[in-house]
């Protein structure tokens, strides 16, 4: 025999449910994850672009650190993109994760969330606290739509604006 705990596991497009809330708390079958990504600017650009536009500057899979957006660690600065539109995906959809990396250059731990506009509402979820030396990933989840209460739906994620901002 050898040693079988020096091993590998890789795992794409998974979910965890528990038994809380009312949405999304049991068993939900195959589902389908799509990625999409910004492809222009949305109604808010607060942050200061190293190059080109915001949305260029955080479009890319996997992330490239060497283009960026900045801010001065104000509270209620953000900024928002208008992203890809659904193309593998049709009825309703379970939810949205917004997922963005984020790193402090004041010396100081800043705190910043996560941000979806749907619609006329915009809807910030989780407090996450990033600190220097290293780009740090955060990821909020919506899932319901903050303007209908219930369900997403395609046509509301293809109008969708995805950001981040500072709180």
């Amino acid at each position: 025999g050898g040693d079988t705990s020096a091993s590998t596991h890789l795992y794409d497009d998974w979910y965890i449910c528990d038994t809380t809330g009312s949405n999304n708390n049991d068993f939900m079958g195959a589902v389908k994850i799509e990625t999409l990504l910004p492809d222009a600017a949305g109604d808010s650009s607060d942050f200061t672009p190293s190059a080109g536009s915001n949305y260029q500057n955080v479009d890319e899979v996997p992330i490239d650190t060497t283009t960026y957006n900045e801010s001065l660690a104000t509270s209620g600065n953000k900024d928002l993109f208008n992203i890809d539109s659904l193309s593998a995906i049709s009825g309703n959809v379970k939810g949205v994760q917004v997922t963005s990396y984020a790193i402090s250059t004041e010396g100081q731990v800043i705190t910043v969330e996560g941000l979806v506009k749907s619609s006329i509402t915009e809807d910030n979820a989780g407090t996450f606290y990033i600190g220097s030396d290293i780009y740090q990933p955060f990821s909020a989840v919506w899932e319901t739509d903050p303007t209908l209460g219930g369900s997403w739906s395609v046509s509301n994620i293809n109008t969708l604006q995805i950001g981040y901002e500072v709180s």
